[in-house]
């Protein structure tokens, strides 16, 4: 099963929780937010790797399974913002639906906007940035991290 028929960079990650047994084992959800962004080398990760996972698109008014069935989320990208999350009723399910998995200590991965609205959830500040950014980032763990937590900093990468 193919995550969408577009691709998009992998740039903008944000990973909550951690996984403790084999891709090839696992249960994986895929949330995709929209039309025109996919999963990119995500996507061609999980298939290289035979990931079972399943495919939902909320903005379709598709049913969310309950987050306890799957070892992991993943949350793609959309042109809309996180802070924009009060304009389009399927964000703000989605966003309930990402609370409770959280909550259920299922890890997530958001994808751009997934990892704008992992952020909110967790207690970020997410806003429009003054200047238009684009880049790739070195992810460095925290000690927190390395033991199982979600704490990571980012530095730009040269």
């Amino acid at each position: 099963m193919a995550l969408t028929d577009t691709a998009t960079s992998t740039e903008g990650l944000l990973v909550a929780g951690s996984v403790g047994h084999g891709l090839n084992d696992m249960r994986i959800l895929a949330i995709h937010s929209c039309d025109v962004e996919g999963f990119g080398l995500c996507e061609q990760y999980l298939i290289d790797h035979e990931v079972d996972y399943s495919v939902v698109h909320p903005y379709r008014d598709e049913y969310l399974p309950p987050a306890g069935e799957f070892d992991a989320i993943l949350i793609g990208g959309t042109p809309m913002a996180a802070y924009d999350l009060r304009q389009r009723q399927f964000l703000q399910d989605e966003s309930a639906y990402l609370q409770r998995a959280l909550r259920l200590q299922v890890p997530c991965l958001g994808v751009r906007f997934g990892a704008q609205i992992l952020a909110m959830i967790l207690g970020a500040d997410v806003r429009r940035c003054a200047e238009k950014e684009v880049g790739t980032y070195q992810v460095r763990l925290t000690s927190a991290g390395r033991t199982g937590g979600t704490d990571a900093t980012a530095r730009p990468s040269a």
